[in-house]
């Protein structure tokens, strides 16, 4: 077959569809049970939707619980957004876990179709855009986000939605064009009860119409135009009603601080000129390190040194008249540096502007000797022997994630049988050692569970947070080296200490 281009023209939906029915057959090894902390944490906030129709939590942060006063009448979910509701329709049917991970594999494949498209509509190649489409749907990082009960991949999904308006808005007719700019901006509005990262797709959308349009007084400039901006204005207003959560109210906050110290400290860091350079350099740092993350960061990286050279190339080319459509790109590619740099740089984030990167690459590099470099064999078989390798990669990580959560499965279990069943409408205070502790306040859901690092315990703040919480139960990861009674104002009979203490509150 493959020593026929014309027949891999003619036969692109297949190799499309086979690429799905491997990627199903992914799904299907790693499919069991959530694994990893964050993961606990949606499978809470989806699981009080849908049997409570509640948008609060049952997880209290001891520093979150003292900045705020101990209020716990508004202590909604810390990840609430728009992929909540997303996810609700199939949680309902499927349960908390399954309804996550078929939106989330459904997303994906429909984001996949959706760039194959695109593609296709720059290049008008069936090659370029099955390749494009294969590419990205075995890229280790989507493997890894879709099969993982994480948000990436959704709003990674939603993202391809976007590429596509952005594709149409720039090769429709005229007669269409305002179409899809109002469109695109809109999308652009909508997705900020996504990702924050949507408004500067917003911003990038406004200039990107300015430049294109050259009579000011136009109503086909100044439509679209209003439209976005009032769109963004009108969801950034009504975000906090719709969406309320607890998660990083302001940019100060997201800049000192990483996630868990938000959480978890007292009295957050001021920001610091040495704070912002120590974050930068640790995000350089993640981007570049030879680590286990390696395999996630460095395709990222790959693609984006194609994508700068096609800037380059473009504006050597044809200097600033043919970069115009590179404005969104580039512009996303700024906020996603803001995100990374400013507040945390993990791997998944890299997956949500994966769809443009790519896209925006293709364009660039279509008006090389991309087309005929594809159609020789030698690169053909090349690119087809890169997919090979990467689902190769793709199967030890779904083998991984599958043997994860198996595991998790077990300690779940064996966290739920720590309390009995008349204690579900008791309030817990658990005091942690370990990374994994998110699992126990998933085994130990409905009750109401205040987190307490094992490190802050003596704290003079500790002291009063437990005060006011009023904890009916005590349970502690691992064994205590000191006396509860004397570090925190509480007295307890022990009920056990196999292999955690659990103690019971004596009025």
């Amino acid at each position: 077959m493959w020593h026929n281009l014309s027949e891999f023209e003619k036969n692109s939906r297949m190799f499309i569809l086979s690429g799905i029915f491997i990627f199903l057959f992914l799904a299907s090894i790693s499919f069991y049970g959530p694994r990893g902390s964050d993961q606990f944490w949606y499978m809470q906030e989806i699981e009080n939707l849908v049997k409570n129709n509640a948008i609060t939590s049952n997880f209290y942060y001891s520093g979150m619980y003292w900045r705020e006063a101990f209020n716990e009448h508004n202590n909604y979910f810390i990840h609430h957004s728009l992929v909540h509701y997303l996810v609700y329709p199939l949680a309902y049917i499927f349960g908390s876990f399954a309804g996550w991970f078929f939106t989330s594999i459904i997303s994906i494949i429909i984001g996949t179709l959706l760039l194959v498209n695109t593609t296709y509509n720059i290049t008008r190649s069936h090659k370029i855009a099955s390749l494009a489409g294969l590419f990205f749907l075995f890229l280790p990082c989507t493997v890894w986000q879709s099969f993982n009960i994480l948000q990436e991949s959704i709003m990674c999904s939603y993202m391809c939605l976007c590429v596509w308006l952005w594709e149409r808005s720039l090769n429709v007719s005229k007669e269409k064009k305002i179409f899809y700019d109002i469109l695109g901006g809109l999308a652009g509005a909508i997705g900020v009860l996504i990702h924050p990262l949507f408004t500067v797709w917003c911003i990038g959308w406004i200039i990107k119409l300015l430049f294109e349009r050259g009579f000011v007084f136009s109503c086909r400039l100044w439509v679209p135009v209003i439209s976005t901006f009032l769109s963004l204005l009108t969801i950034q207003y009504l975000k906090k009603n719709i969406f309320p959560t607890k998660f990083m109210p302001s940019i100060a906050t997201i800049i000192s601080n990483t996630s868990m110290t938000y959480f978890f400290d007292y009295v957050l860091n001021d920001v610091t000129l040495n704070v912002i350079l120590c974050k930068f350099i640790n995000a350089i740092k993640n981007q570049f390190a030879f680590s286990g993350t390696a395999i996630f960061f460095y395709p990222f990286n790959i693609l984006l040194g194609f994508f700068l050279f096609s800037v380059f190339y473009t504006y050597k080319k044809n200097k600033l008249a043919d970069l115009r459509p590179f404005i969104i790109p580039m512009f996303i590619l700024i906020g996603f540096l803001g995100v990374i740099i400013l507040h945390q740089n993990q791997f998944r984030y890299n997956l949500i502007i994966t769809p443009l990167i790519l896209v925006s690459t293709i364009f660039g590099l279509y008006k090389t000797n991309l087309h005929s470099a594809i159609c020789k064999k030698p690169f053909l078989y090349s690119l087809i022997m890169i997919l090979a390798f990467l689902v190769f990669i793709d199967f030890n990580l779904a083998r991984h994630i599958y043997k994860d959560s198996y595991r998790y499965a077990i300690t779940t279990d064996n966290h739920k049988k720590i309390l009995p069943d008349n204690s579900r409408n008791q309030k817990v205070l658990f005091i942690f050692k370990g990374d994994d502790y998110l699992s126990y306040g998933w085994a130990l859901y409905p009750r109401k569970i205040l987190f307490l690092p094992l490190a802050k315990m003596s704290a003079p703040e500790s002291y009063e947070v437990v005060q006011k919480f009023k904890p009916q139960i005590v349970l502690v990861q691992g064994m205590l080296d000191e006396d509860i009674e004397k570090v925190l104002p509480l007295k307890v009979a022990k009920l056990s200490s196999n292999p955690d203490e659990l103690y019971k509150v004596v009025d």
